[in-house]
């Protein structure tokens, strides 16, 4: 699994939101299904997920039960979504089945 972590700033605010990530990741983050959580600590018990506006207290609320949604609801919620502050996302692309017939 690959893991990206944004830590950019500029003038104090990430210099890039989920909502950015999603597109420029398309289609491909649109075709995955996502699972929205918080960031564990190494200390038990400390555990975090922060974003603000309505998508962002949508996607809180997802965080807390480790909760699942398409790629295309996510990408409605990070439009809704002002800043992600602290949250994890991870994408799994859809499996591929193939059939044979003999």
């Amino acid at each position: 699994m690959t893991t990206l972590r944004v830590c950019d700033l500029k003038e104090h605010v990430l210099a890039l939101d989920l909502k950015d990530l999603l597109r420029l990741l398309a289609p491909r983050s649109l075709e995955a299904s996502w699972v929205v959580s918080t960031v564990k600590s190494s200390k038990p018990g400390h555990e975090w997920f922060e974003a603000t506006g309505e998508g962002g207290e949508r996607l809180e609320g997802l965080a807390q039960d480790d909760g699942q949604l398409s790629g295309s609801d996510l990408a409605a919620l990070a439009d809704n979504t002002r800043q992600v502050i602290w949250g994890e996302f991870v994408g799994s692309a859809p499996t591929l089945l193939i059939s044979t017939e003999s």
